[in-house]
C-alpha cells in the first residue's frame, strides 16, 4: 500500500497572543521582535502583530439578598457604577452587550459600540429582583457569544 502523503505550503499562521505588562495591563507597544515562536525548536519569523478588538458581554447580577459585605454586595446602584467604570475603561472599538439577571434574564443592550447608548441603558434599565438565575444568565450569554453581526 502506498503512503498517501499530502504536502501543504503555508504562507501564514495566525496565533492569538495576549501581551500584558507586569501589572497585567494590555501592552500596546508589542512589536514582532518582542515575540519568539518556536516550531520543532526552530525560531520562526514573525511578520506582523495586530490588535483585534474584543467582544464584551456584561452579565450583571441584580437579584438576591442584600446580605454580606455589609449589605453592599448586591446593591443595584453599585452594580451599575462598576459596569459604568468598566465601560469607561474599554476602547471605543470594542463591541459591548449588556444583560442582567434577577427574577429573569434580560438583554438590555444588543451588541453595540455606541457608548452613550450603553451608558443610558446602564443608568435607566437596571432593575433589582429577589431571585438569582445565574445558570440561565450563563446560557443566555453563551447564546450570544458569536458577537456582533459581521464579526
Amino acid at each position: 500500500m502506498e503512503d498517501d502523503r499530502v504536502t501543504v505550503f503555508t504562507e501564514e499562521v495566525r496565533l492569538p497572543v495576549m501581551a500584558v505588562d507586569q501589572f497585567g495591563h494590555y501592552d500596546p507597544t508589542v512589536v514582532p521582535d518582542d515575540i519568539l515562536v518556536l516550531e520543532d525548536g526552530v525560531a520562526q519569523q514573525i511578520k506582523s502583530v495586530r490588535r483585534i478588538p474584543a467582544n464584551v458581554i456584561m452579565v450583571l447580577d441584580t437579584g438576591g439578598e442584600l446580605s454580606g459585605l455589609g449589605g453592599v454586595s448586591k446593591r443595584t446602584i453599585l452594580t451599575r457604577d462598576v459596569a459604568l467604570e468598566l465601560l469607561s475603561q474599554l476602547r471605543e472599538d470594542i463591541w459591548v452587550e449588556v444583560m442582567q439577571f434577577n427574577n429573569s434574564v434580560d438583554l438590555l443592550q444588543t451588541w453595540t459600540r455606541d457608548r452613550p447608548a450603553t451608558v443610558k441603558v446602564l443608568k435607566t434599565k437596571l432593575s433589582s429582583g429577589k431571585r438569582v438565575r445565574f445558570a440561565d444568565a450563563v446560557a443566555a450569554a453563551a447564546a450570544t457569544i458569536e458577537g456582533p453581526p459581521g464579526r
